[in-house]
């Protein structure tokens, strides 16, 4: 049940009407990932499925409705998704670009009409009702758009979903219950960094140091908007003509992000860990690298900057692998003393990671 209020406020002082459309999403990339995943193993067979996207589940809404867009109605035309018919929208992948525009829109920080949210609503139970979601029954009563009820506004939080390593599935609400990943207990104590991340230097990773890999920078993006962590990530201009070569789907999700000012890009005649180390450490940010950064602090020759940077580096970087198309950060990163270093050093500076 999607519930919109034009006056009240939910969370970090974002909208209800925000904050519902965006679980929605969330609702909807989750069951279509799982239909979409368990037909092709049925079609292609458990080894050979994966042949057929270009990143393992979970995936994120855009990138759900970019696969079934790109990829699933050339190969199954006749599937149930073809024949959801909304009006106003038209029948099967009309329906879906629709929502692929949505989407975009919502990312880059567009406000929805109320007759959007309305129709979304609708679309995402048909969609539903269709691929035979336990969950469509939860979107069939009808909310006032002018609703300000909190209890009706948390509906979806309620609503199990299934969570990777966990087949009994979990709560929205409650996912970091379900895993103990450092990556979701932020949310018990009020935690909730920046997240930096060094393109060049993830690239480079994901390329097995042998070439440039931009997929890389996507995959990381996805780890850490999955676990609803706002990133930025910083990469030289150079770089860029690397990524207009790469695959449509790796490029449009980059070029998002450069529009809606997540990814940087650092002139080529400047430096690009200066801008990366000091955005990170002025904005109360973690930084993503494997790089030590000994080179930057080789350009100072006082000792306490060094020092300083070194001491914030050991608190503040997070170190990664790649297993494949999965990104790892280091499972043994200490999260909690992270945030109480970045709290005290912004509040030396009297600033709050809050303001920033």
């Amino acid at each position: 049940m999607l519930v919109s209020c034009n006056d009240g406020e939910s969370g970090e002082g974002k909208p209800l009407e925000e904050v519902q459309t965006g679980k929605l999403f969330a609702l909807l990339s989750e069951e279509l990932c799982k239909y979409v995943t368990e037909k092709l193993r049925e079609s292609l067979g458990h080894e050979n499925w994966q042949l057929f996207v270009s990143s393992p589940p979970p995936w994120s809404a855009e990138y759900t409705l970019k696969v079934i867009l790109e990829r699933w109605f050339a190969v199954f035309s006749d599937s149930c998704l073809g024949n959801i018919s909304v009006t106003s929208l038209g029948k099967g992948k009309q329906v879906f670009s629709w929502l692929y525009s949505l989407r975009m829109d919502f990312l880059r920080g567009n406000d929805l009409s109320g007759d959007q949210v309305r129709l979304f609503t609708e679309t995402v139970q048909q969609i539903l009702i269709a691929i035979r979601s336990p969950f469509a029954g939860l979107l069939d009563k009808e909310v006032s758009i002018h609703s300000s009820s909190a209890e009706e506004a948390m509906d979806i939080d309620r609503i199990l979903l299934p969570y990777p390593g966990n087949d009994e599935g979990a709560e929205i609400g409650d996912q970091d219950e379900a895993d103990s990943s450092i990556w979701l207990n932020w949310k018990k104590k009020n935690i909730k960094p920046l997240i930096v991340l060094d393109g060049a230097n993830i690239g480079w990773k994901h390329g097995k140091n042998q070439k440039f890999s931009p997929l890389g920078i996507v995959l990381a993006f996805e780890f850490f908007n999955q676990r609803q962590l706002d990133c930025v990530c910083f990469l030289p201009e150079t770089y860029w003509q690397r990524v207009d070569a790469s695959p449509t789907s790796v490029c449009t999700w980059l070029s998002v992000w450069r529009d809606s000012g997540q990814l940087i890009l650092t002139p080529a005649s400047d430096y690009d860990d200066s801008y990366m180390l000091y955005y990170a450490q002025t904005h109360g940010g973690l930084i993503v690298s494997n790089d030590g950064f000994l080179d930057y602090m080789e350009q100072t020759n006082i000792d306490w900057q060094k020092r300083s940077l070194a001491k914030w580096l050991s608190h503040c970087r997070i170190t990664f692998v790649f297993r494949d198309n999965e990104f790892i950060p280091n499972p043994s990163f200490h999260i909690e003393a992270a945030w109480e270093y970045i709290c005290q050093s912004l509040r030396h500076n009297d600033t709050s990671p809050n303001q920033v």
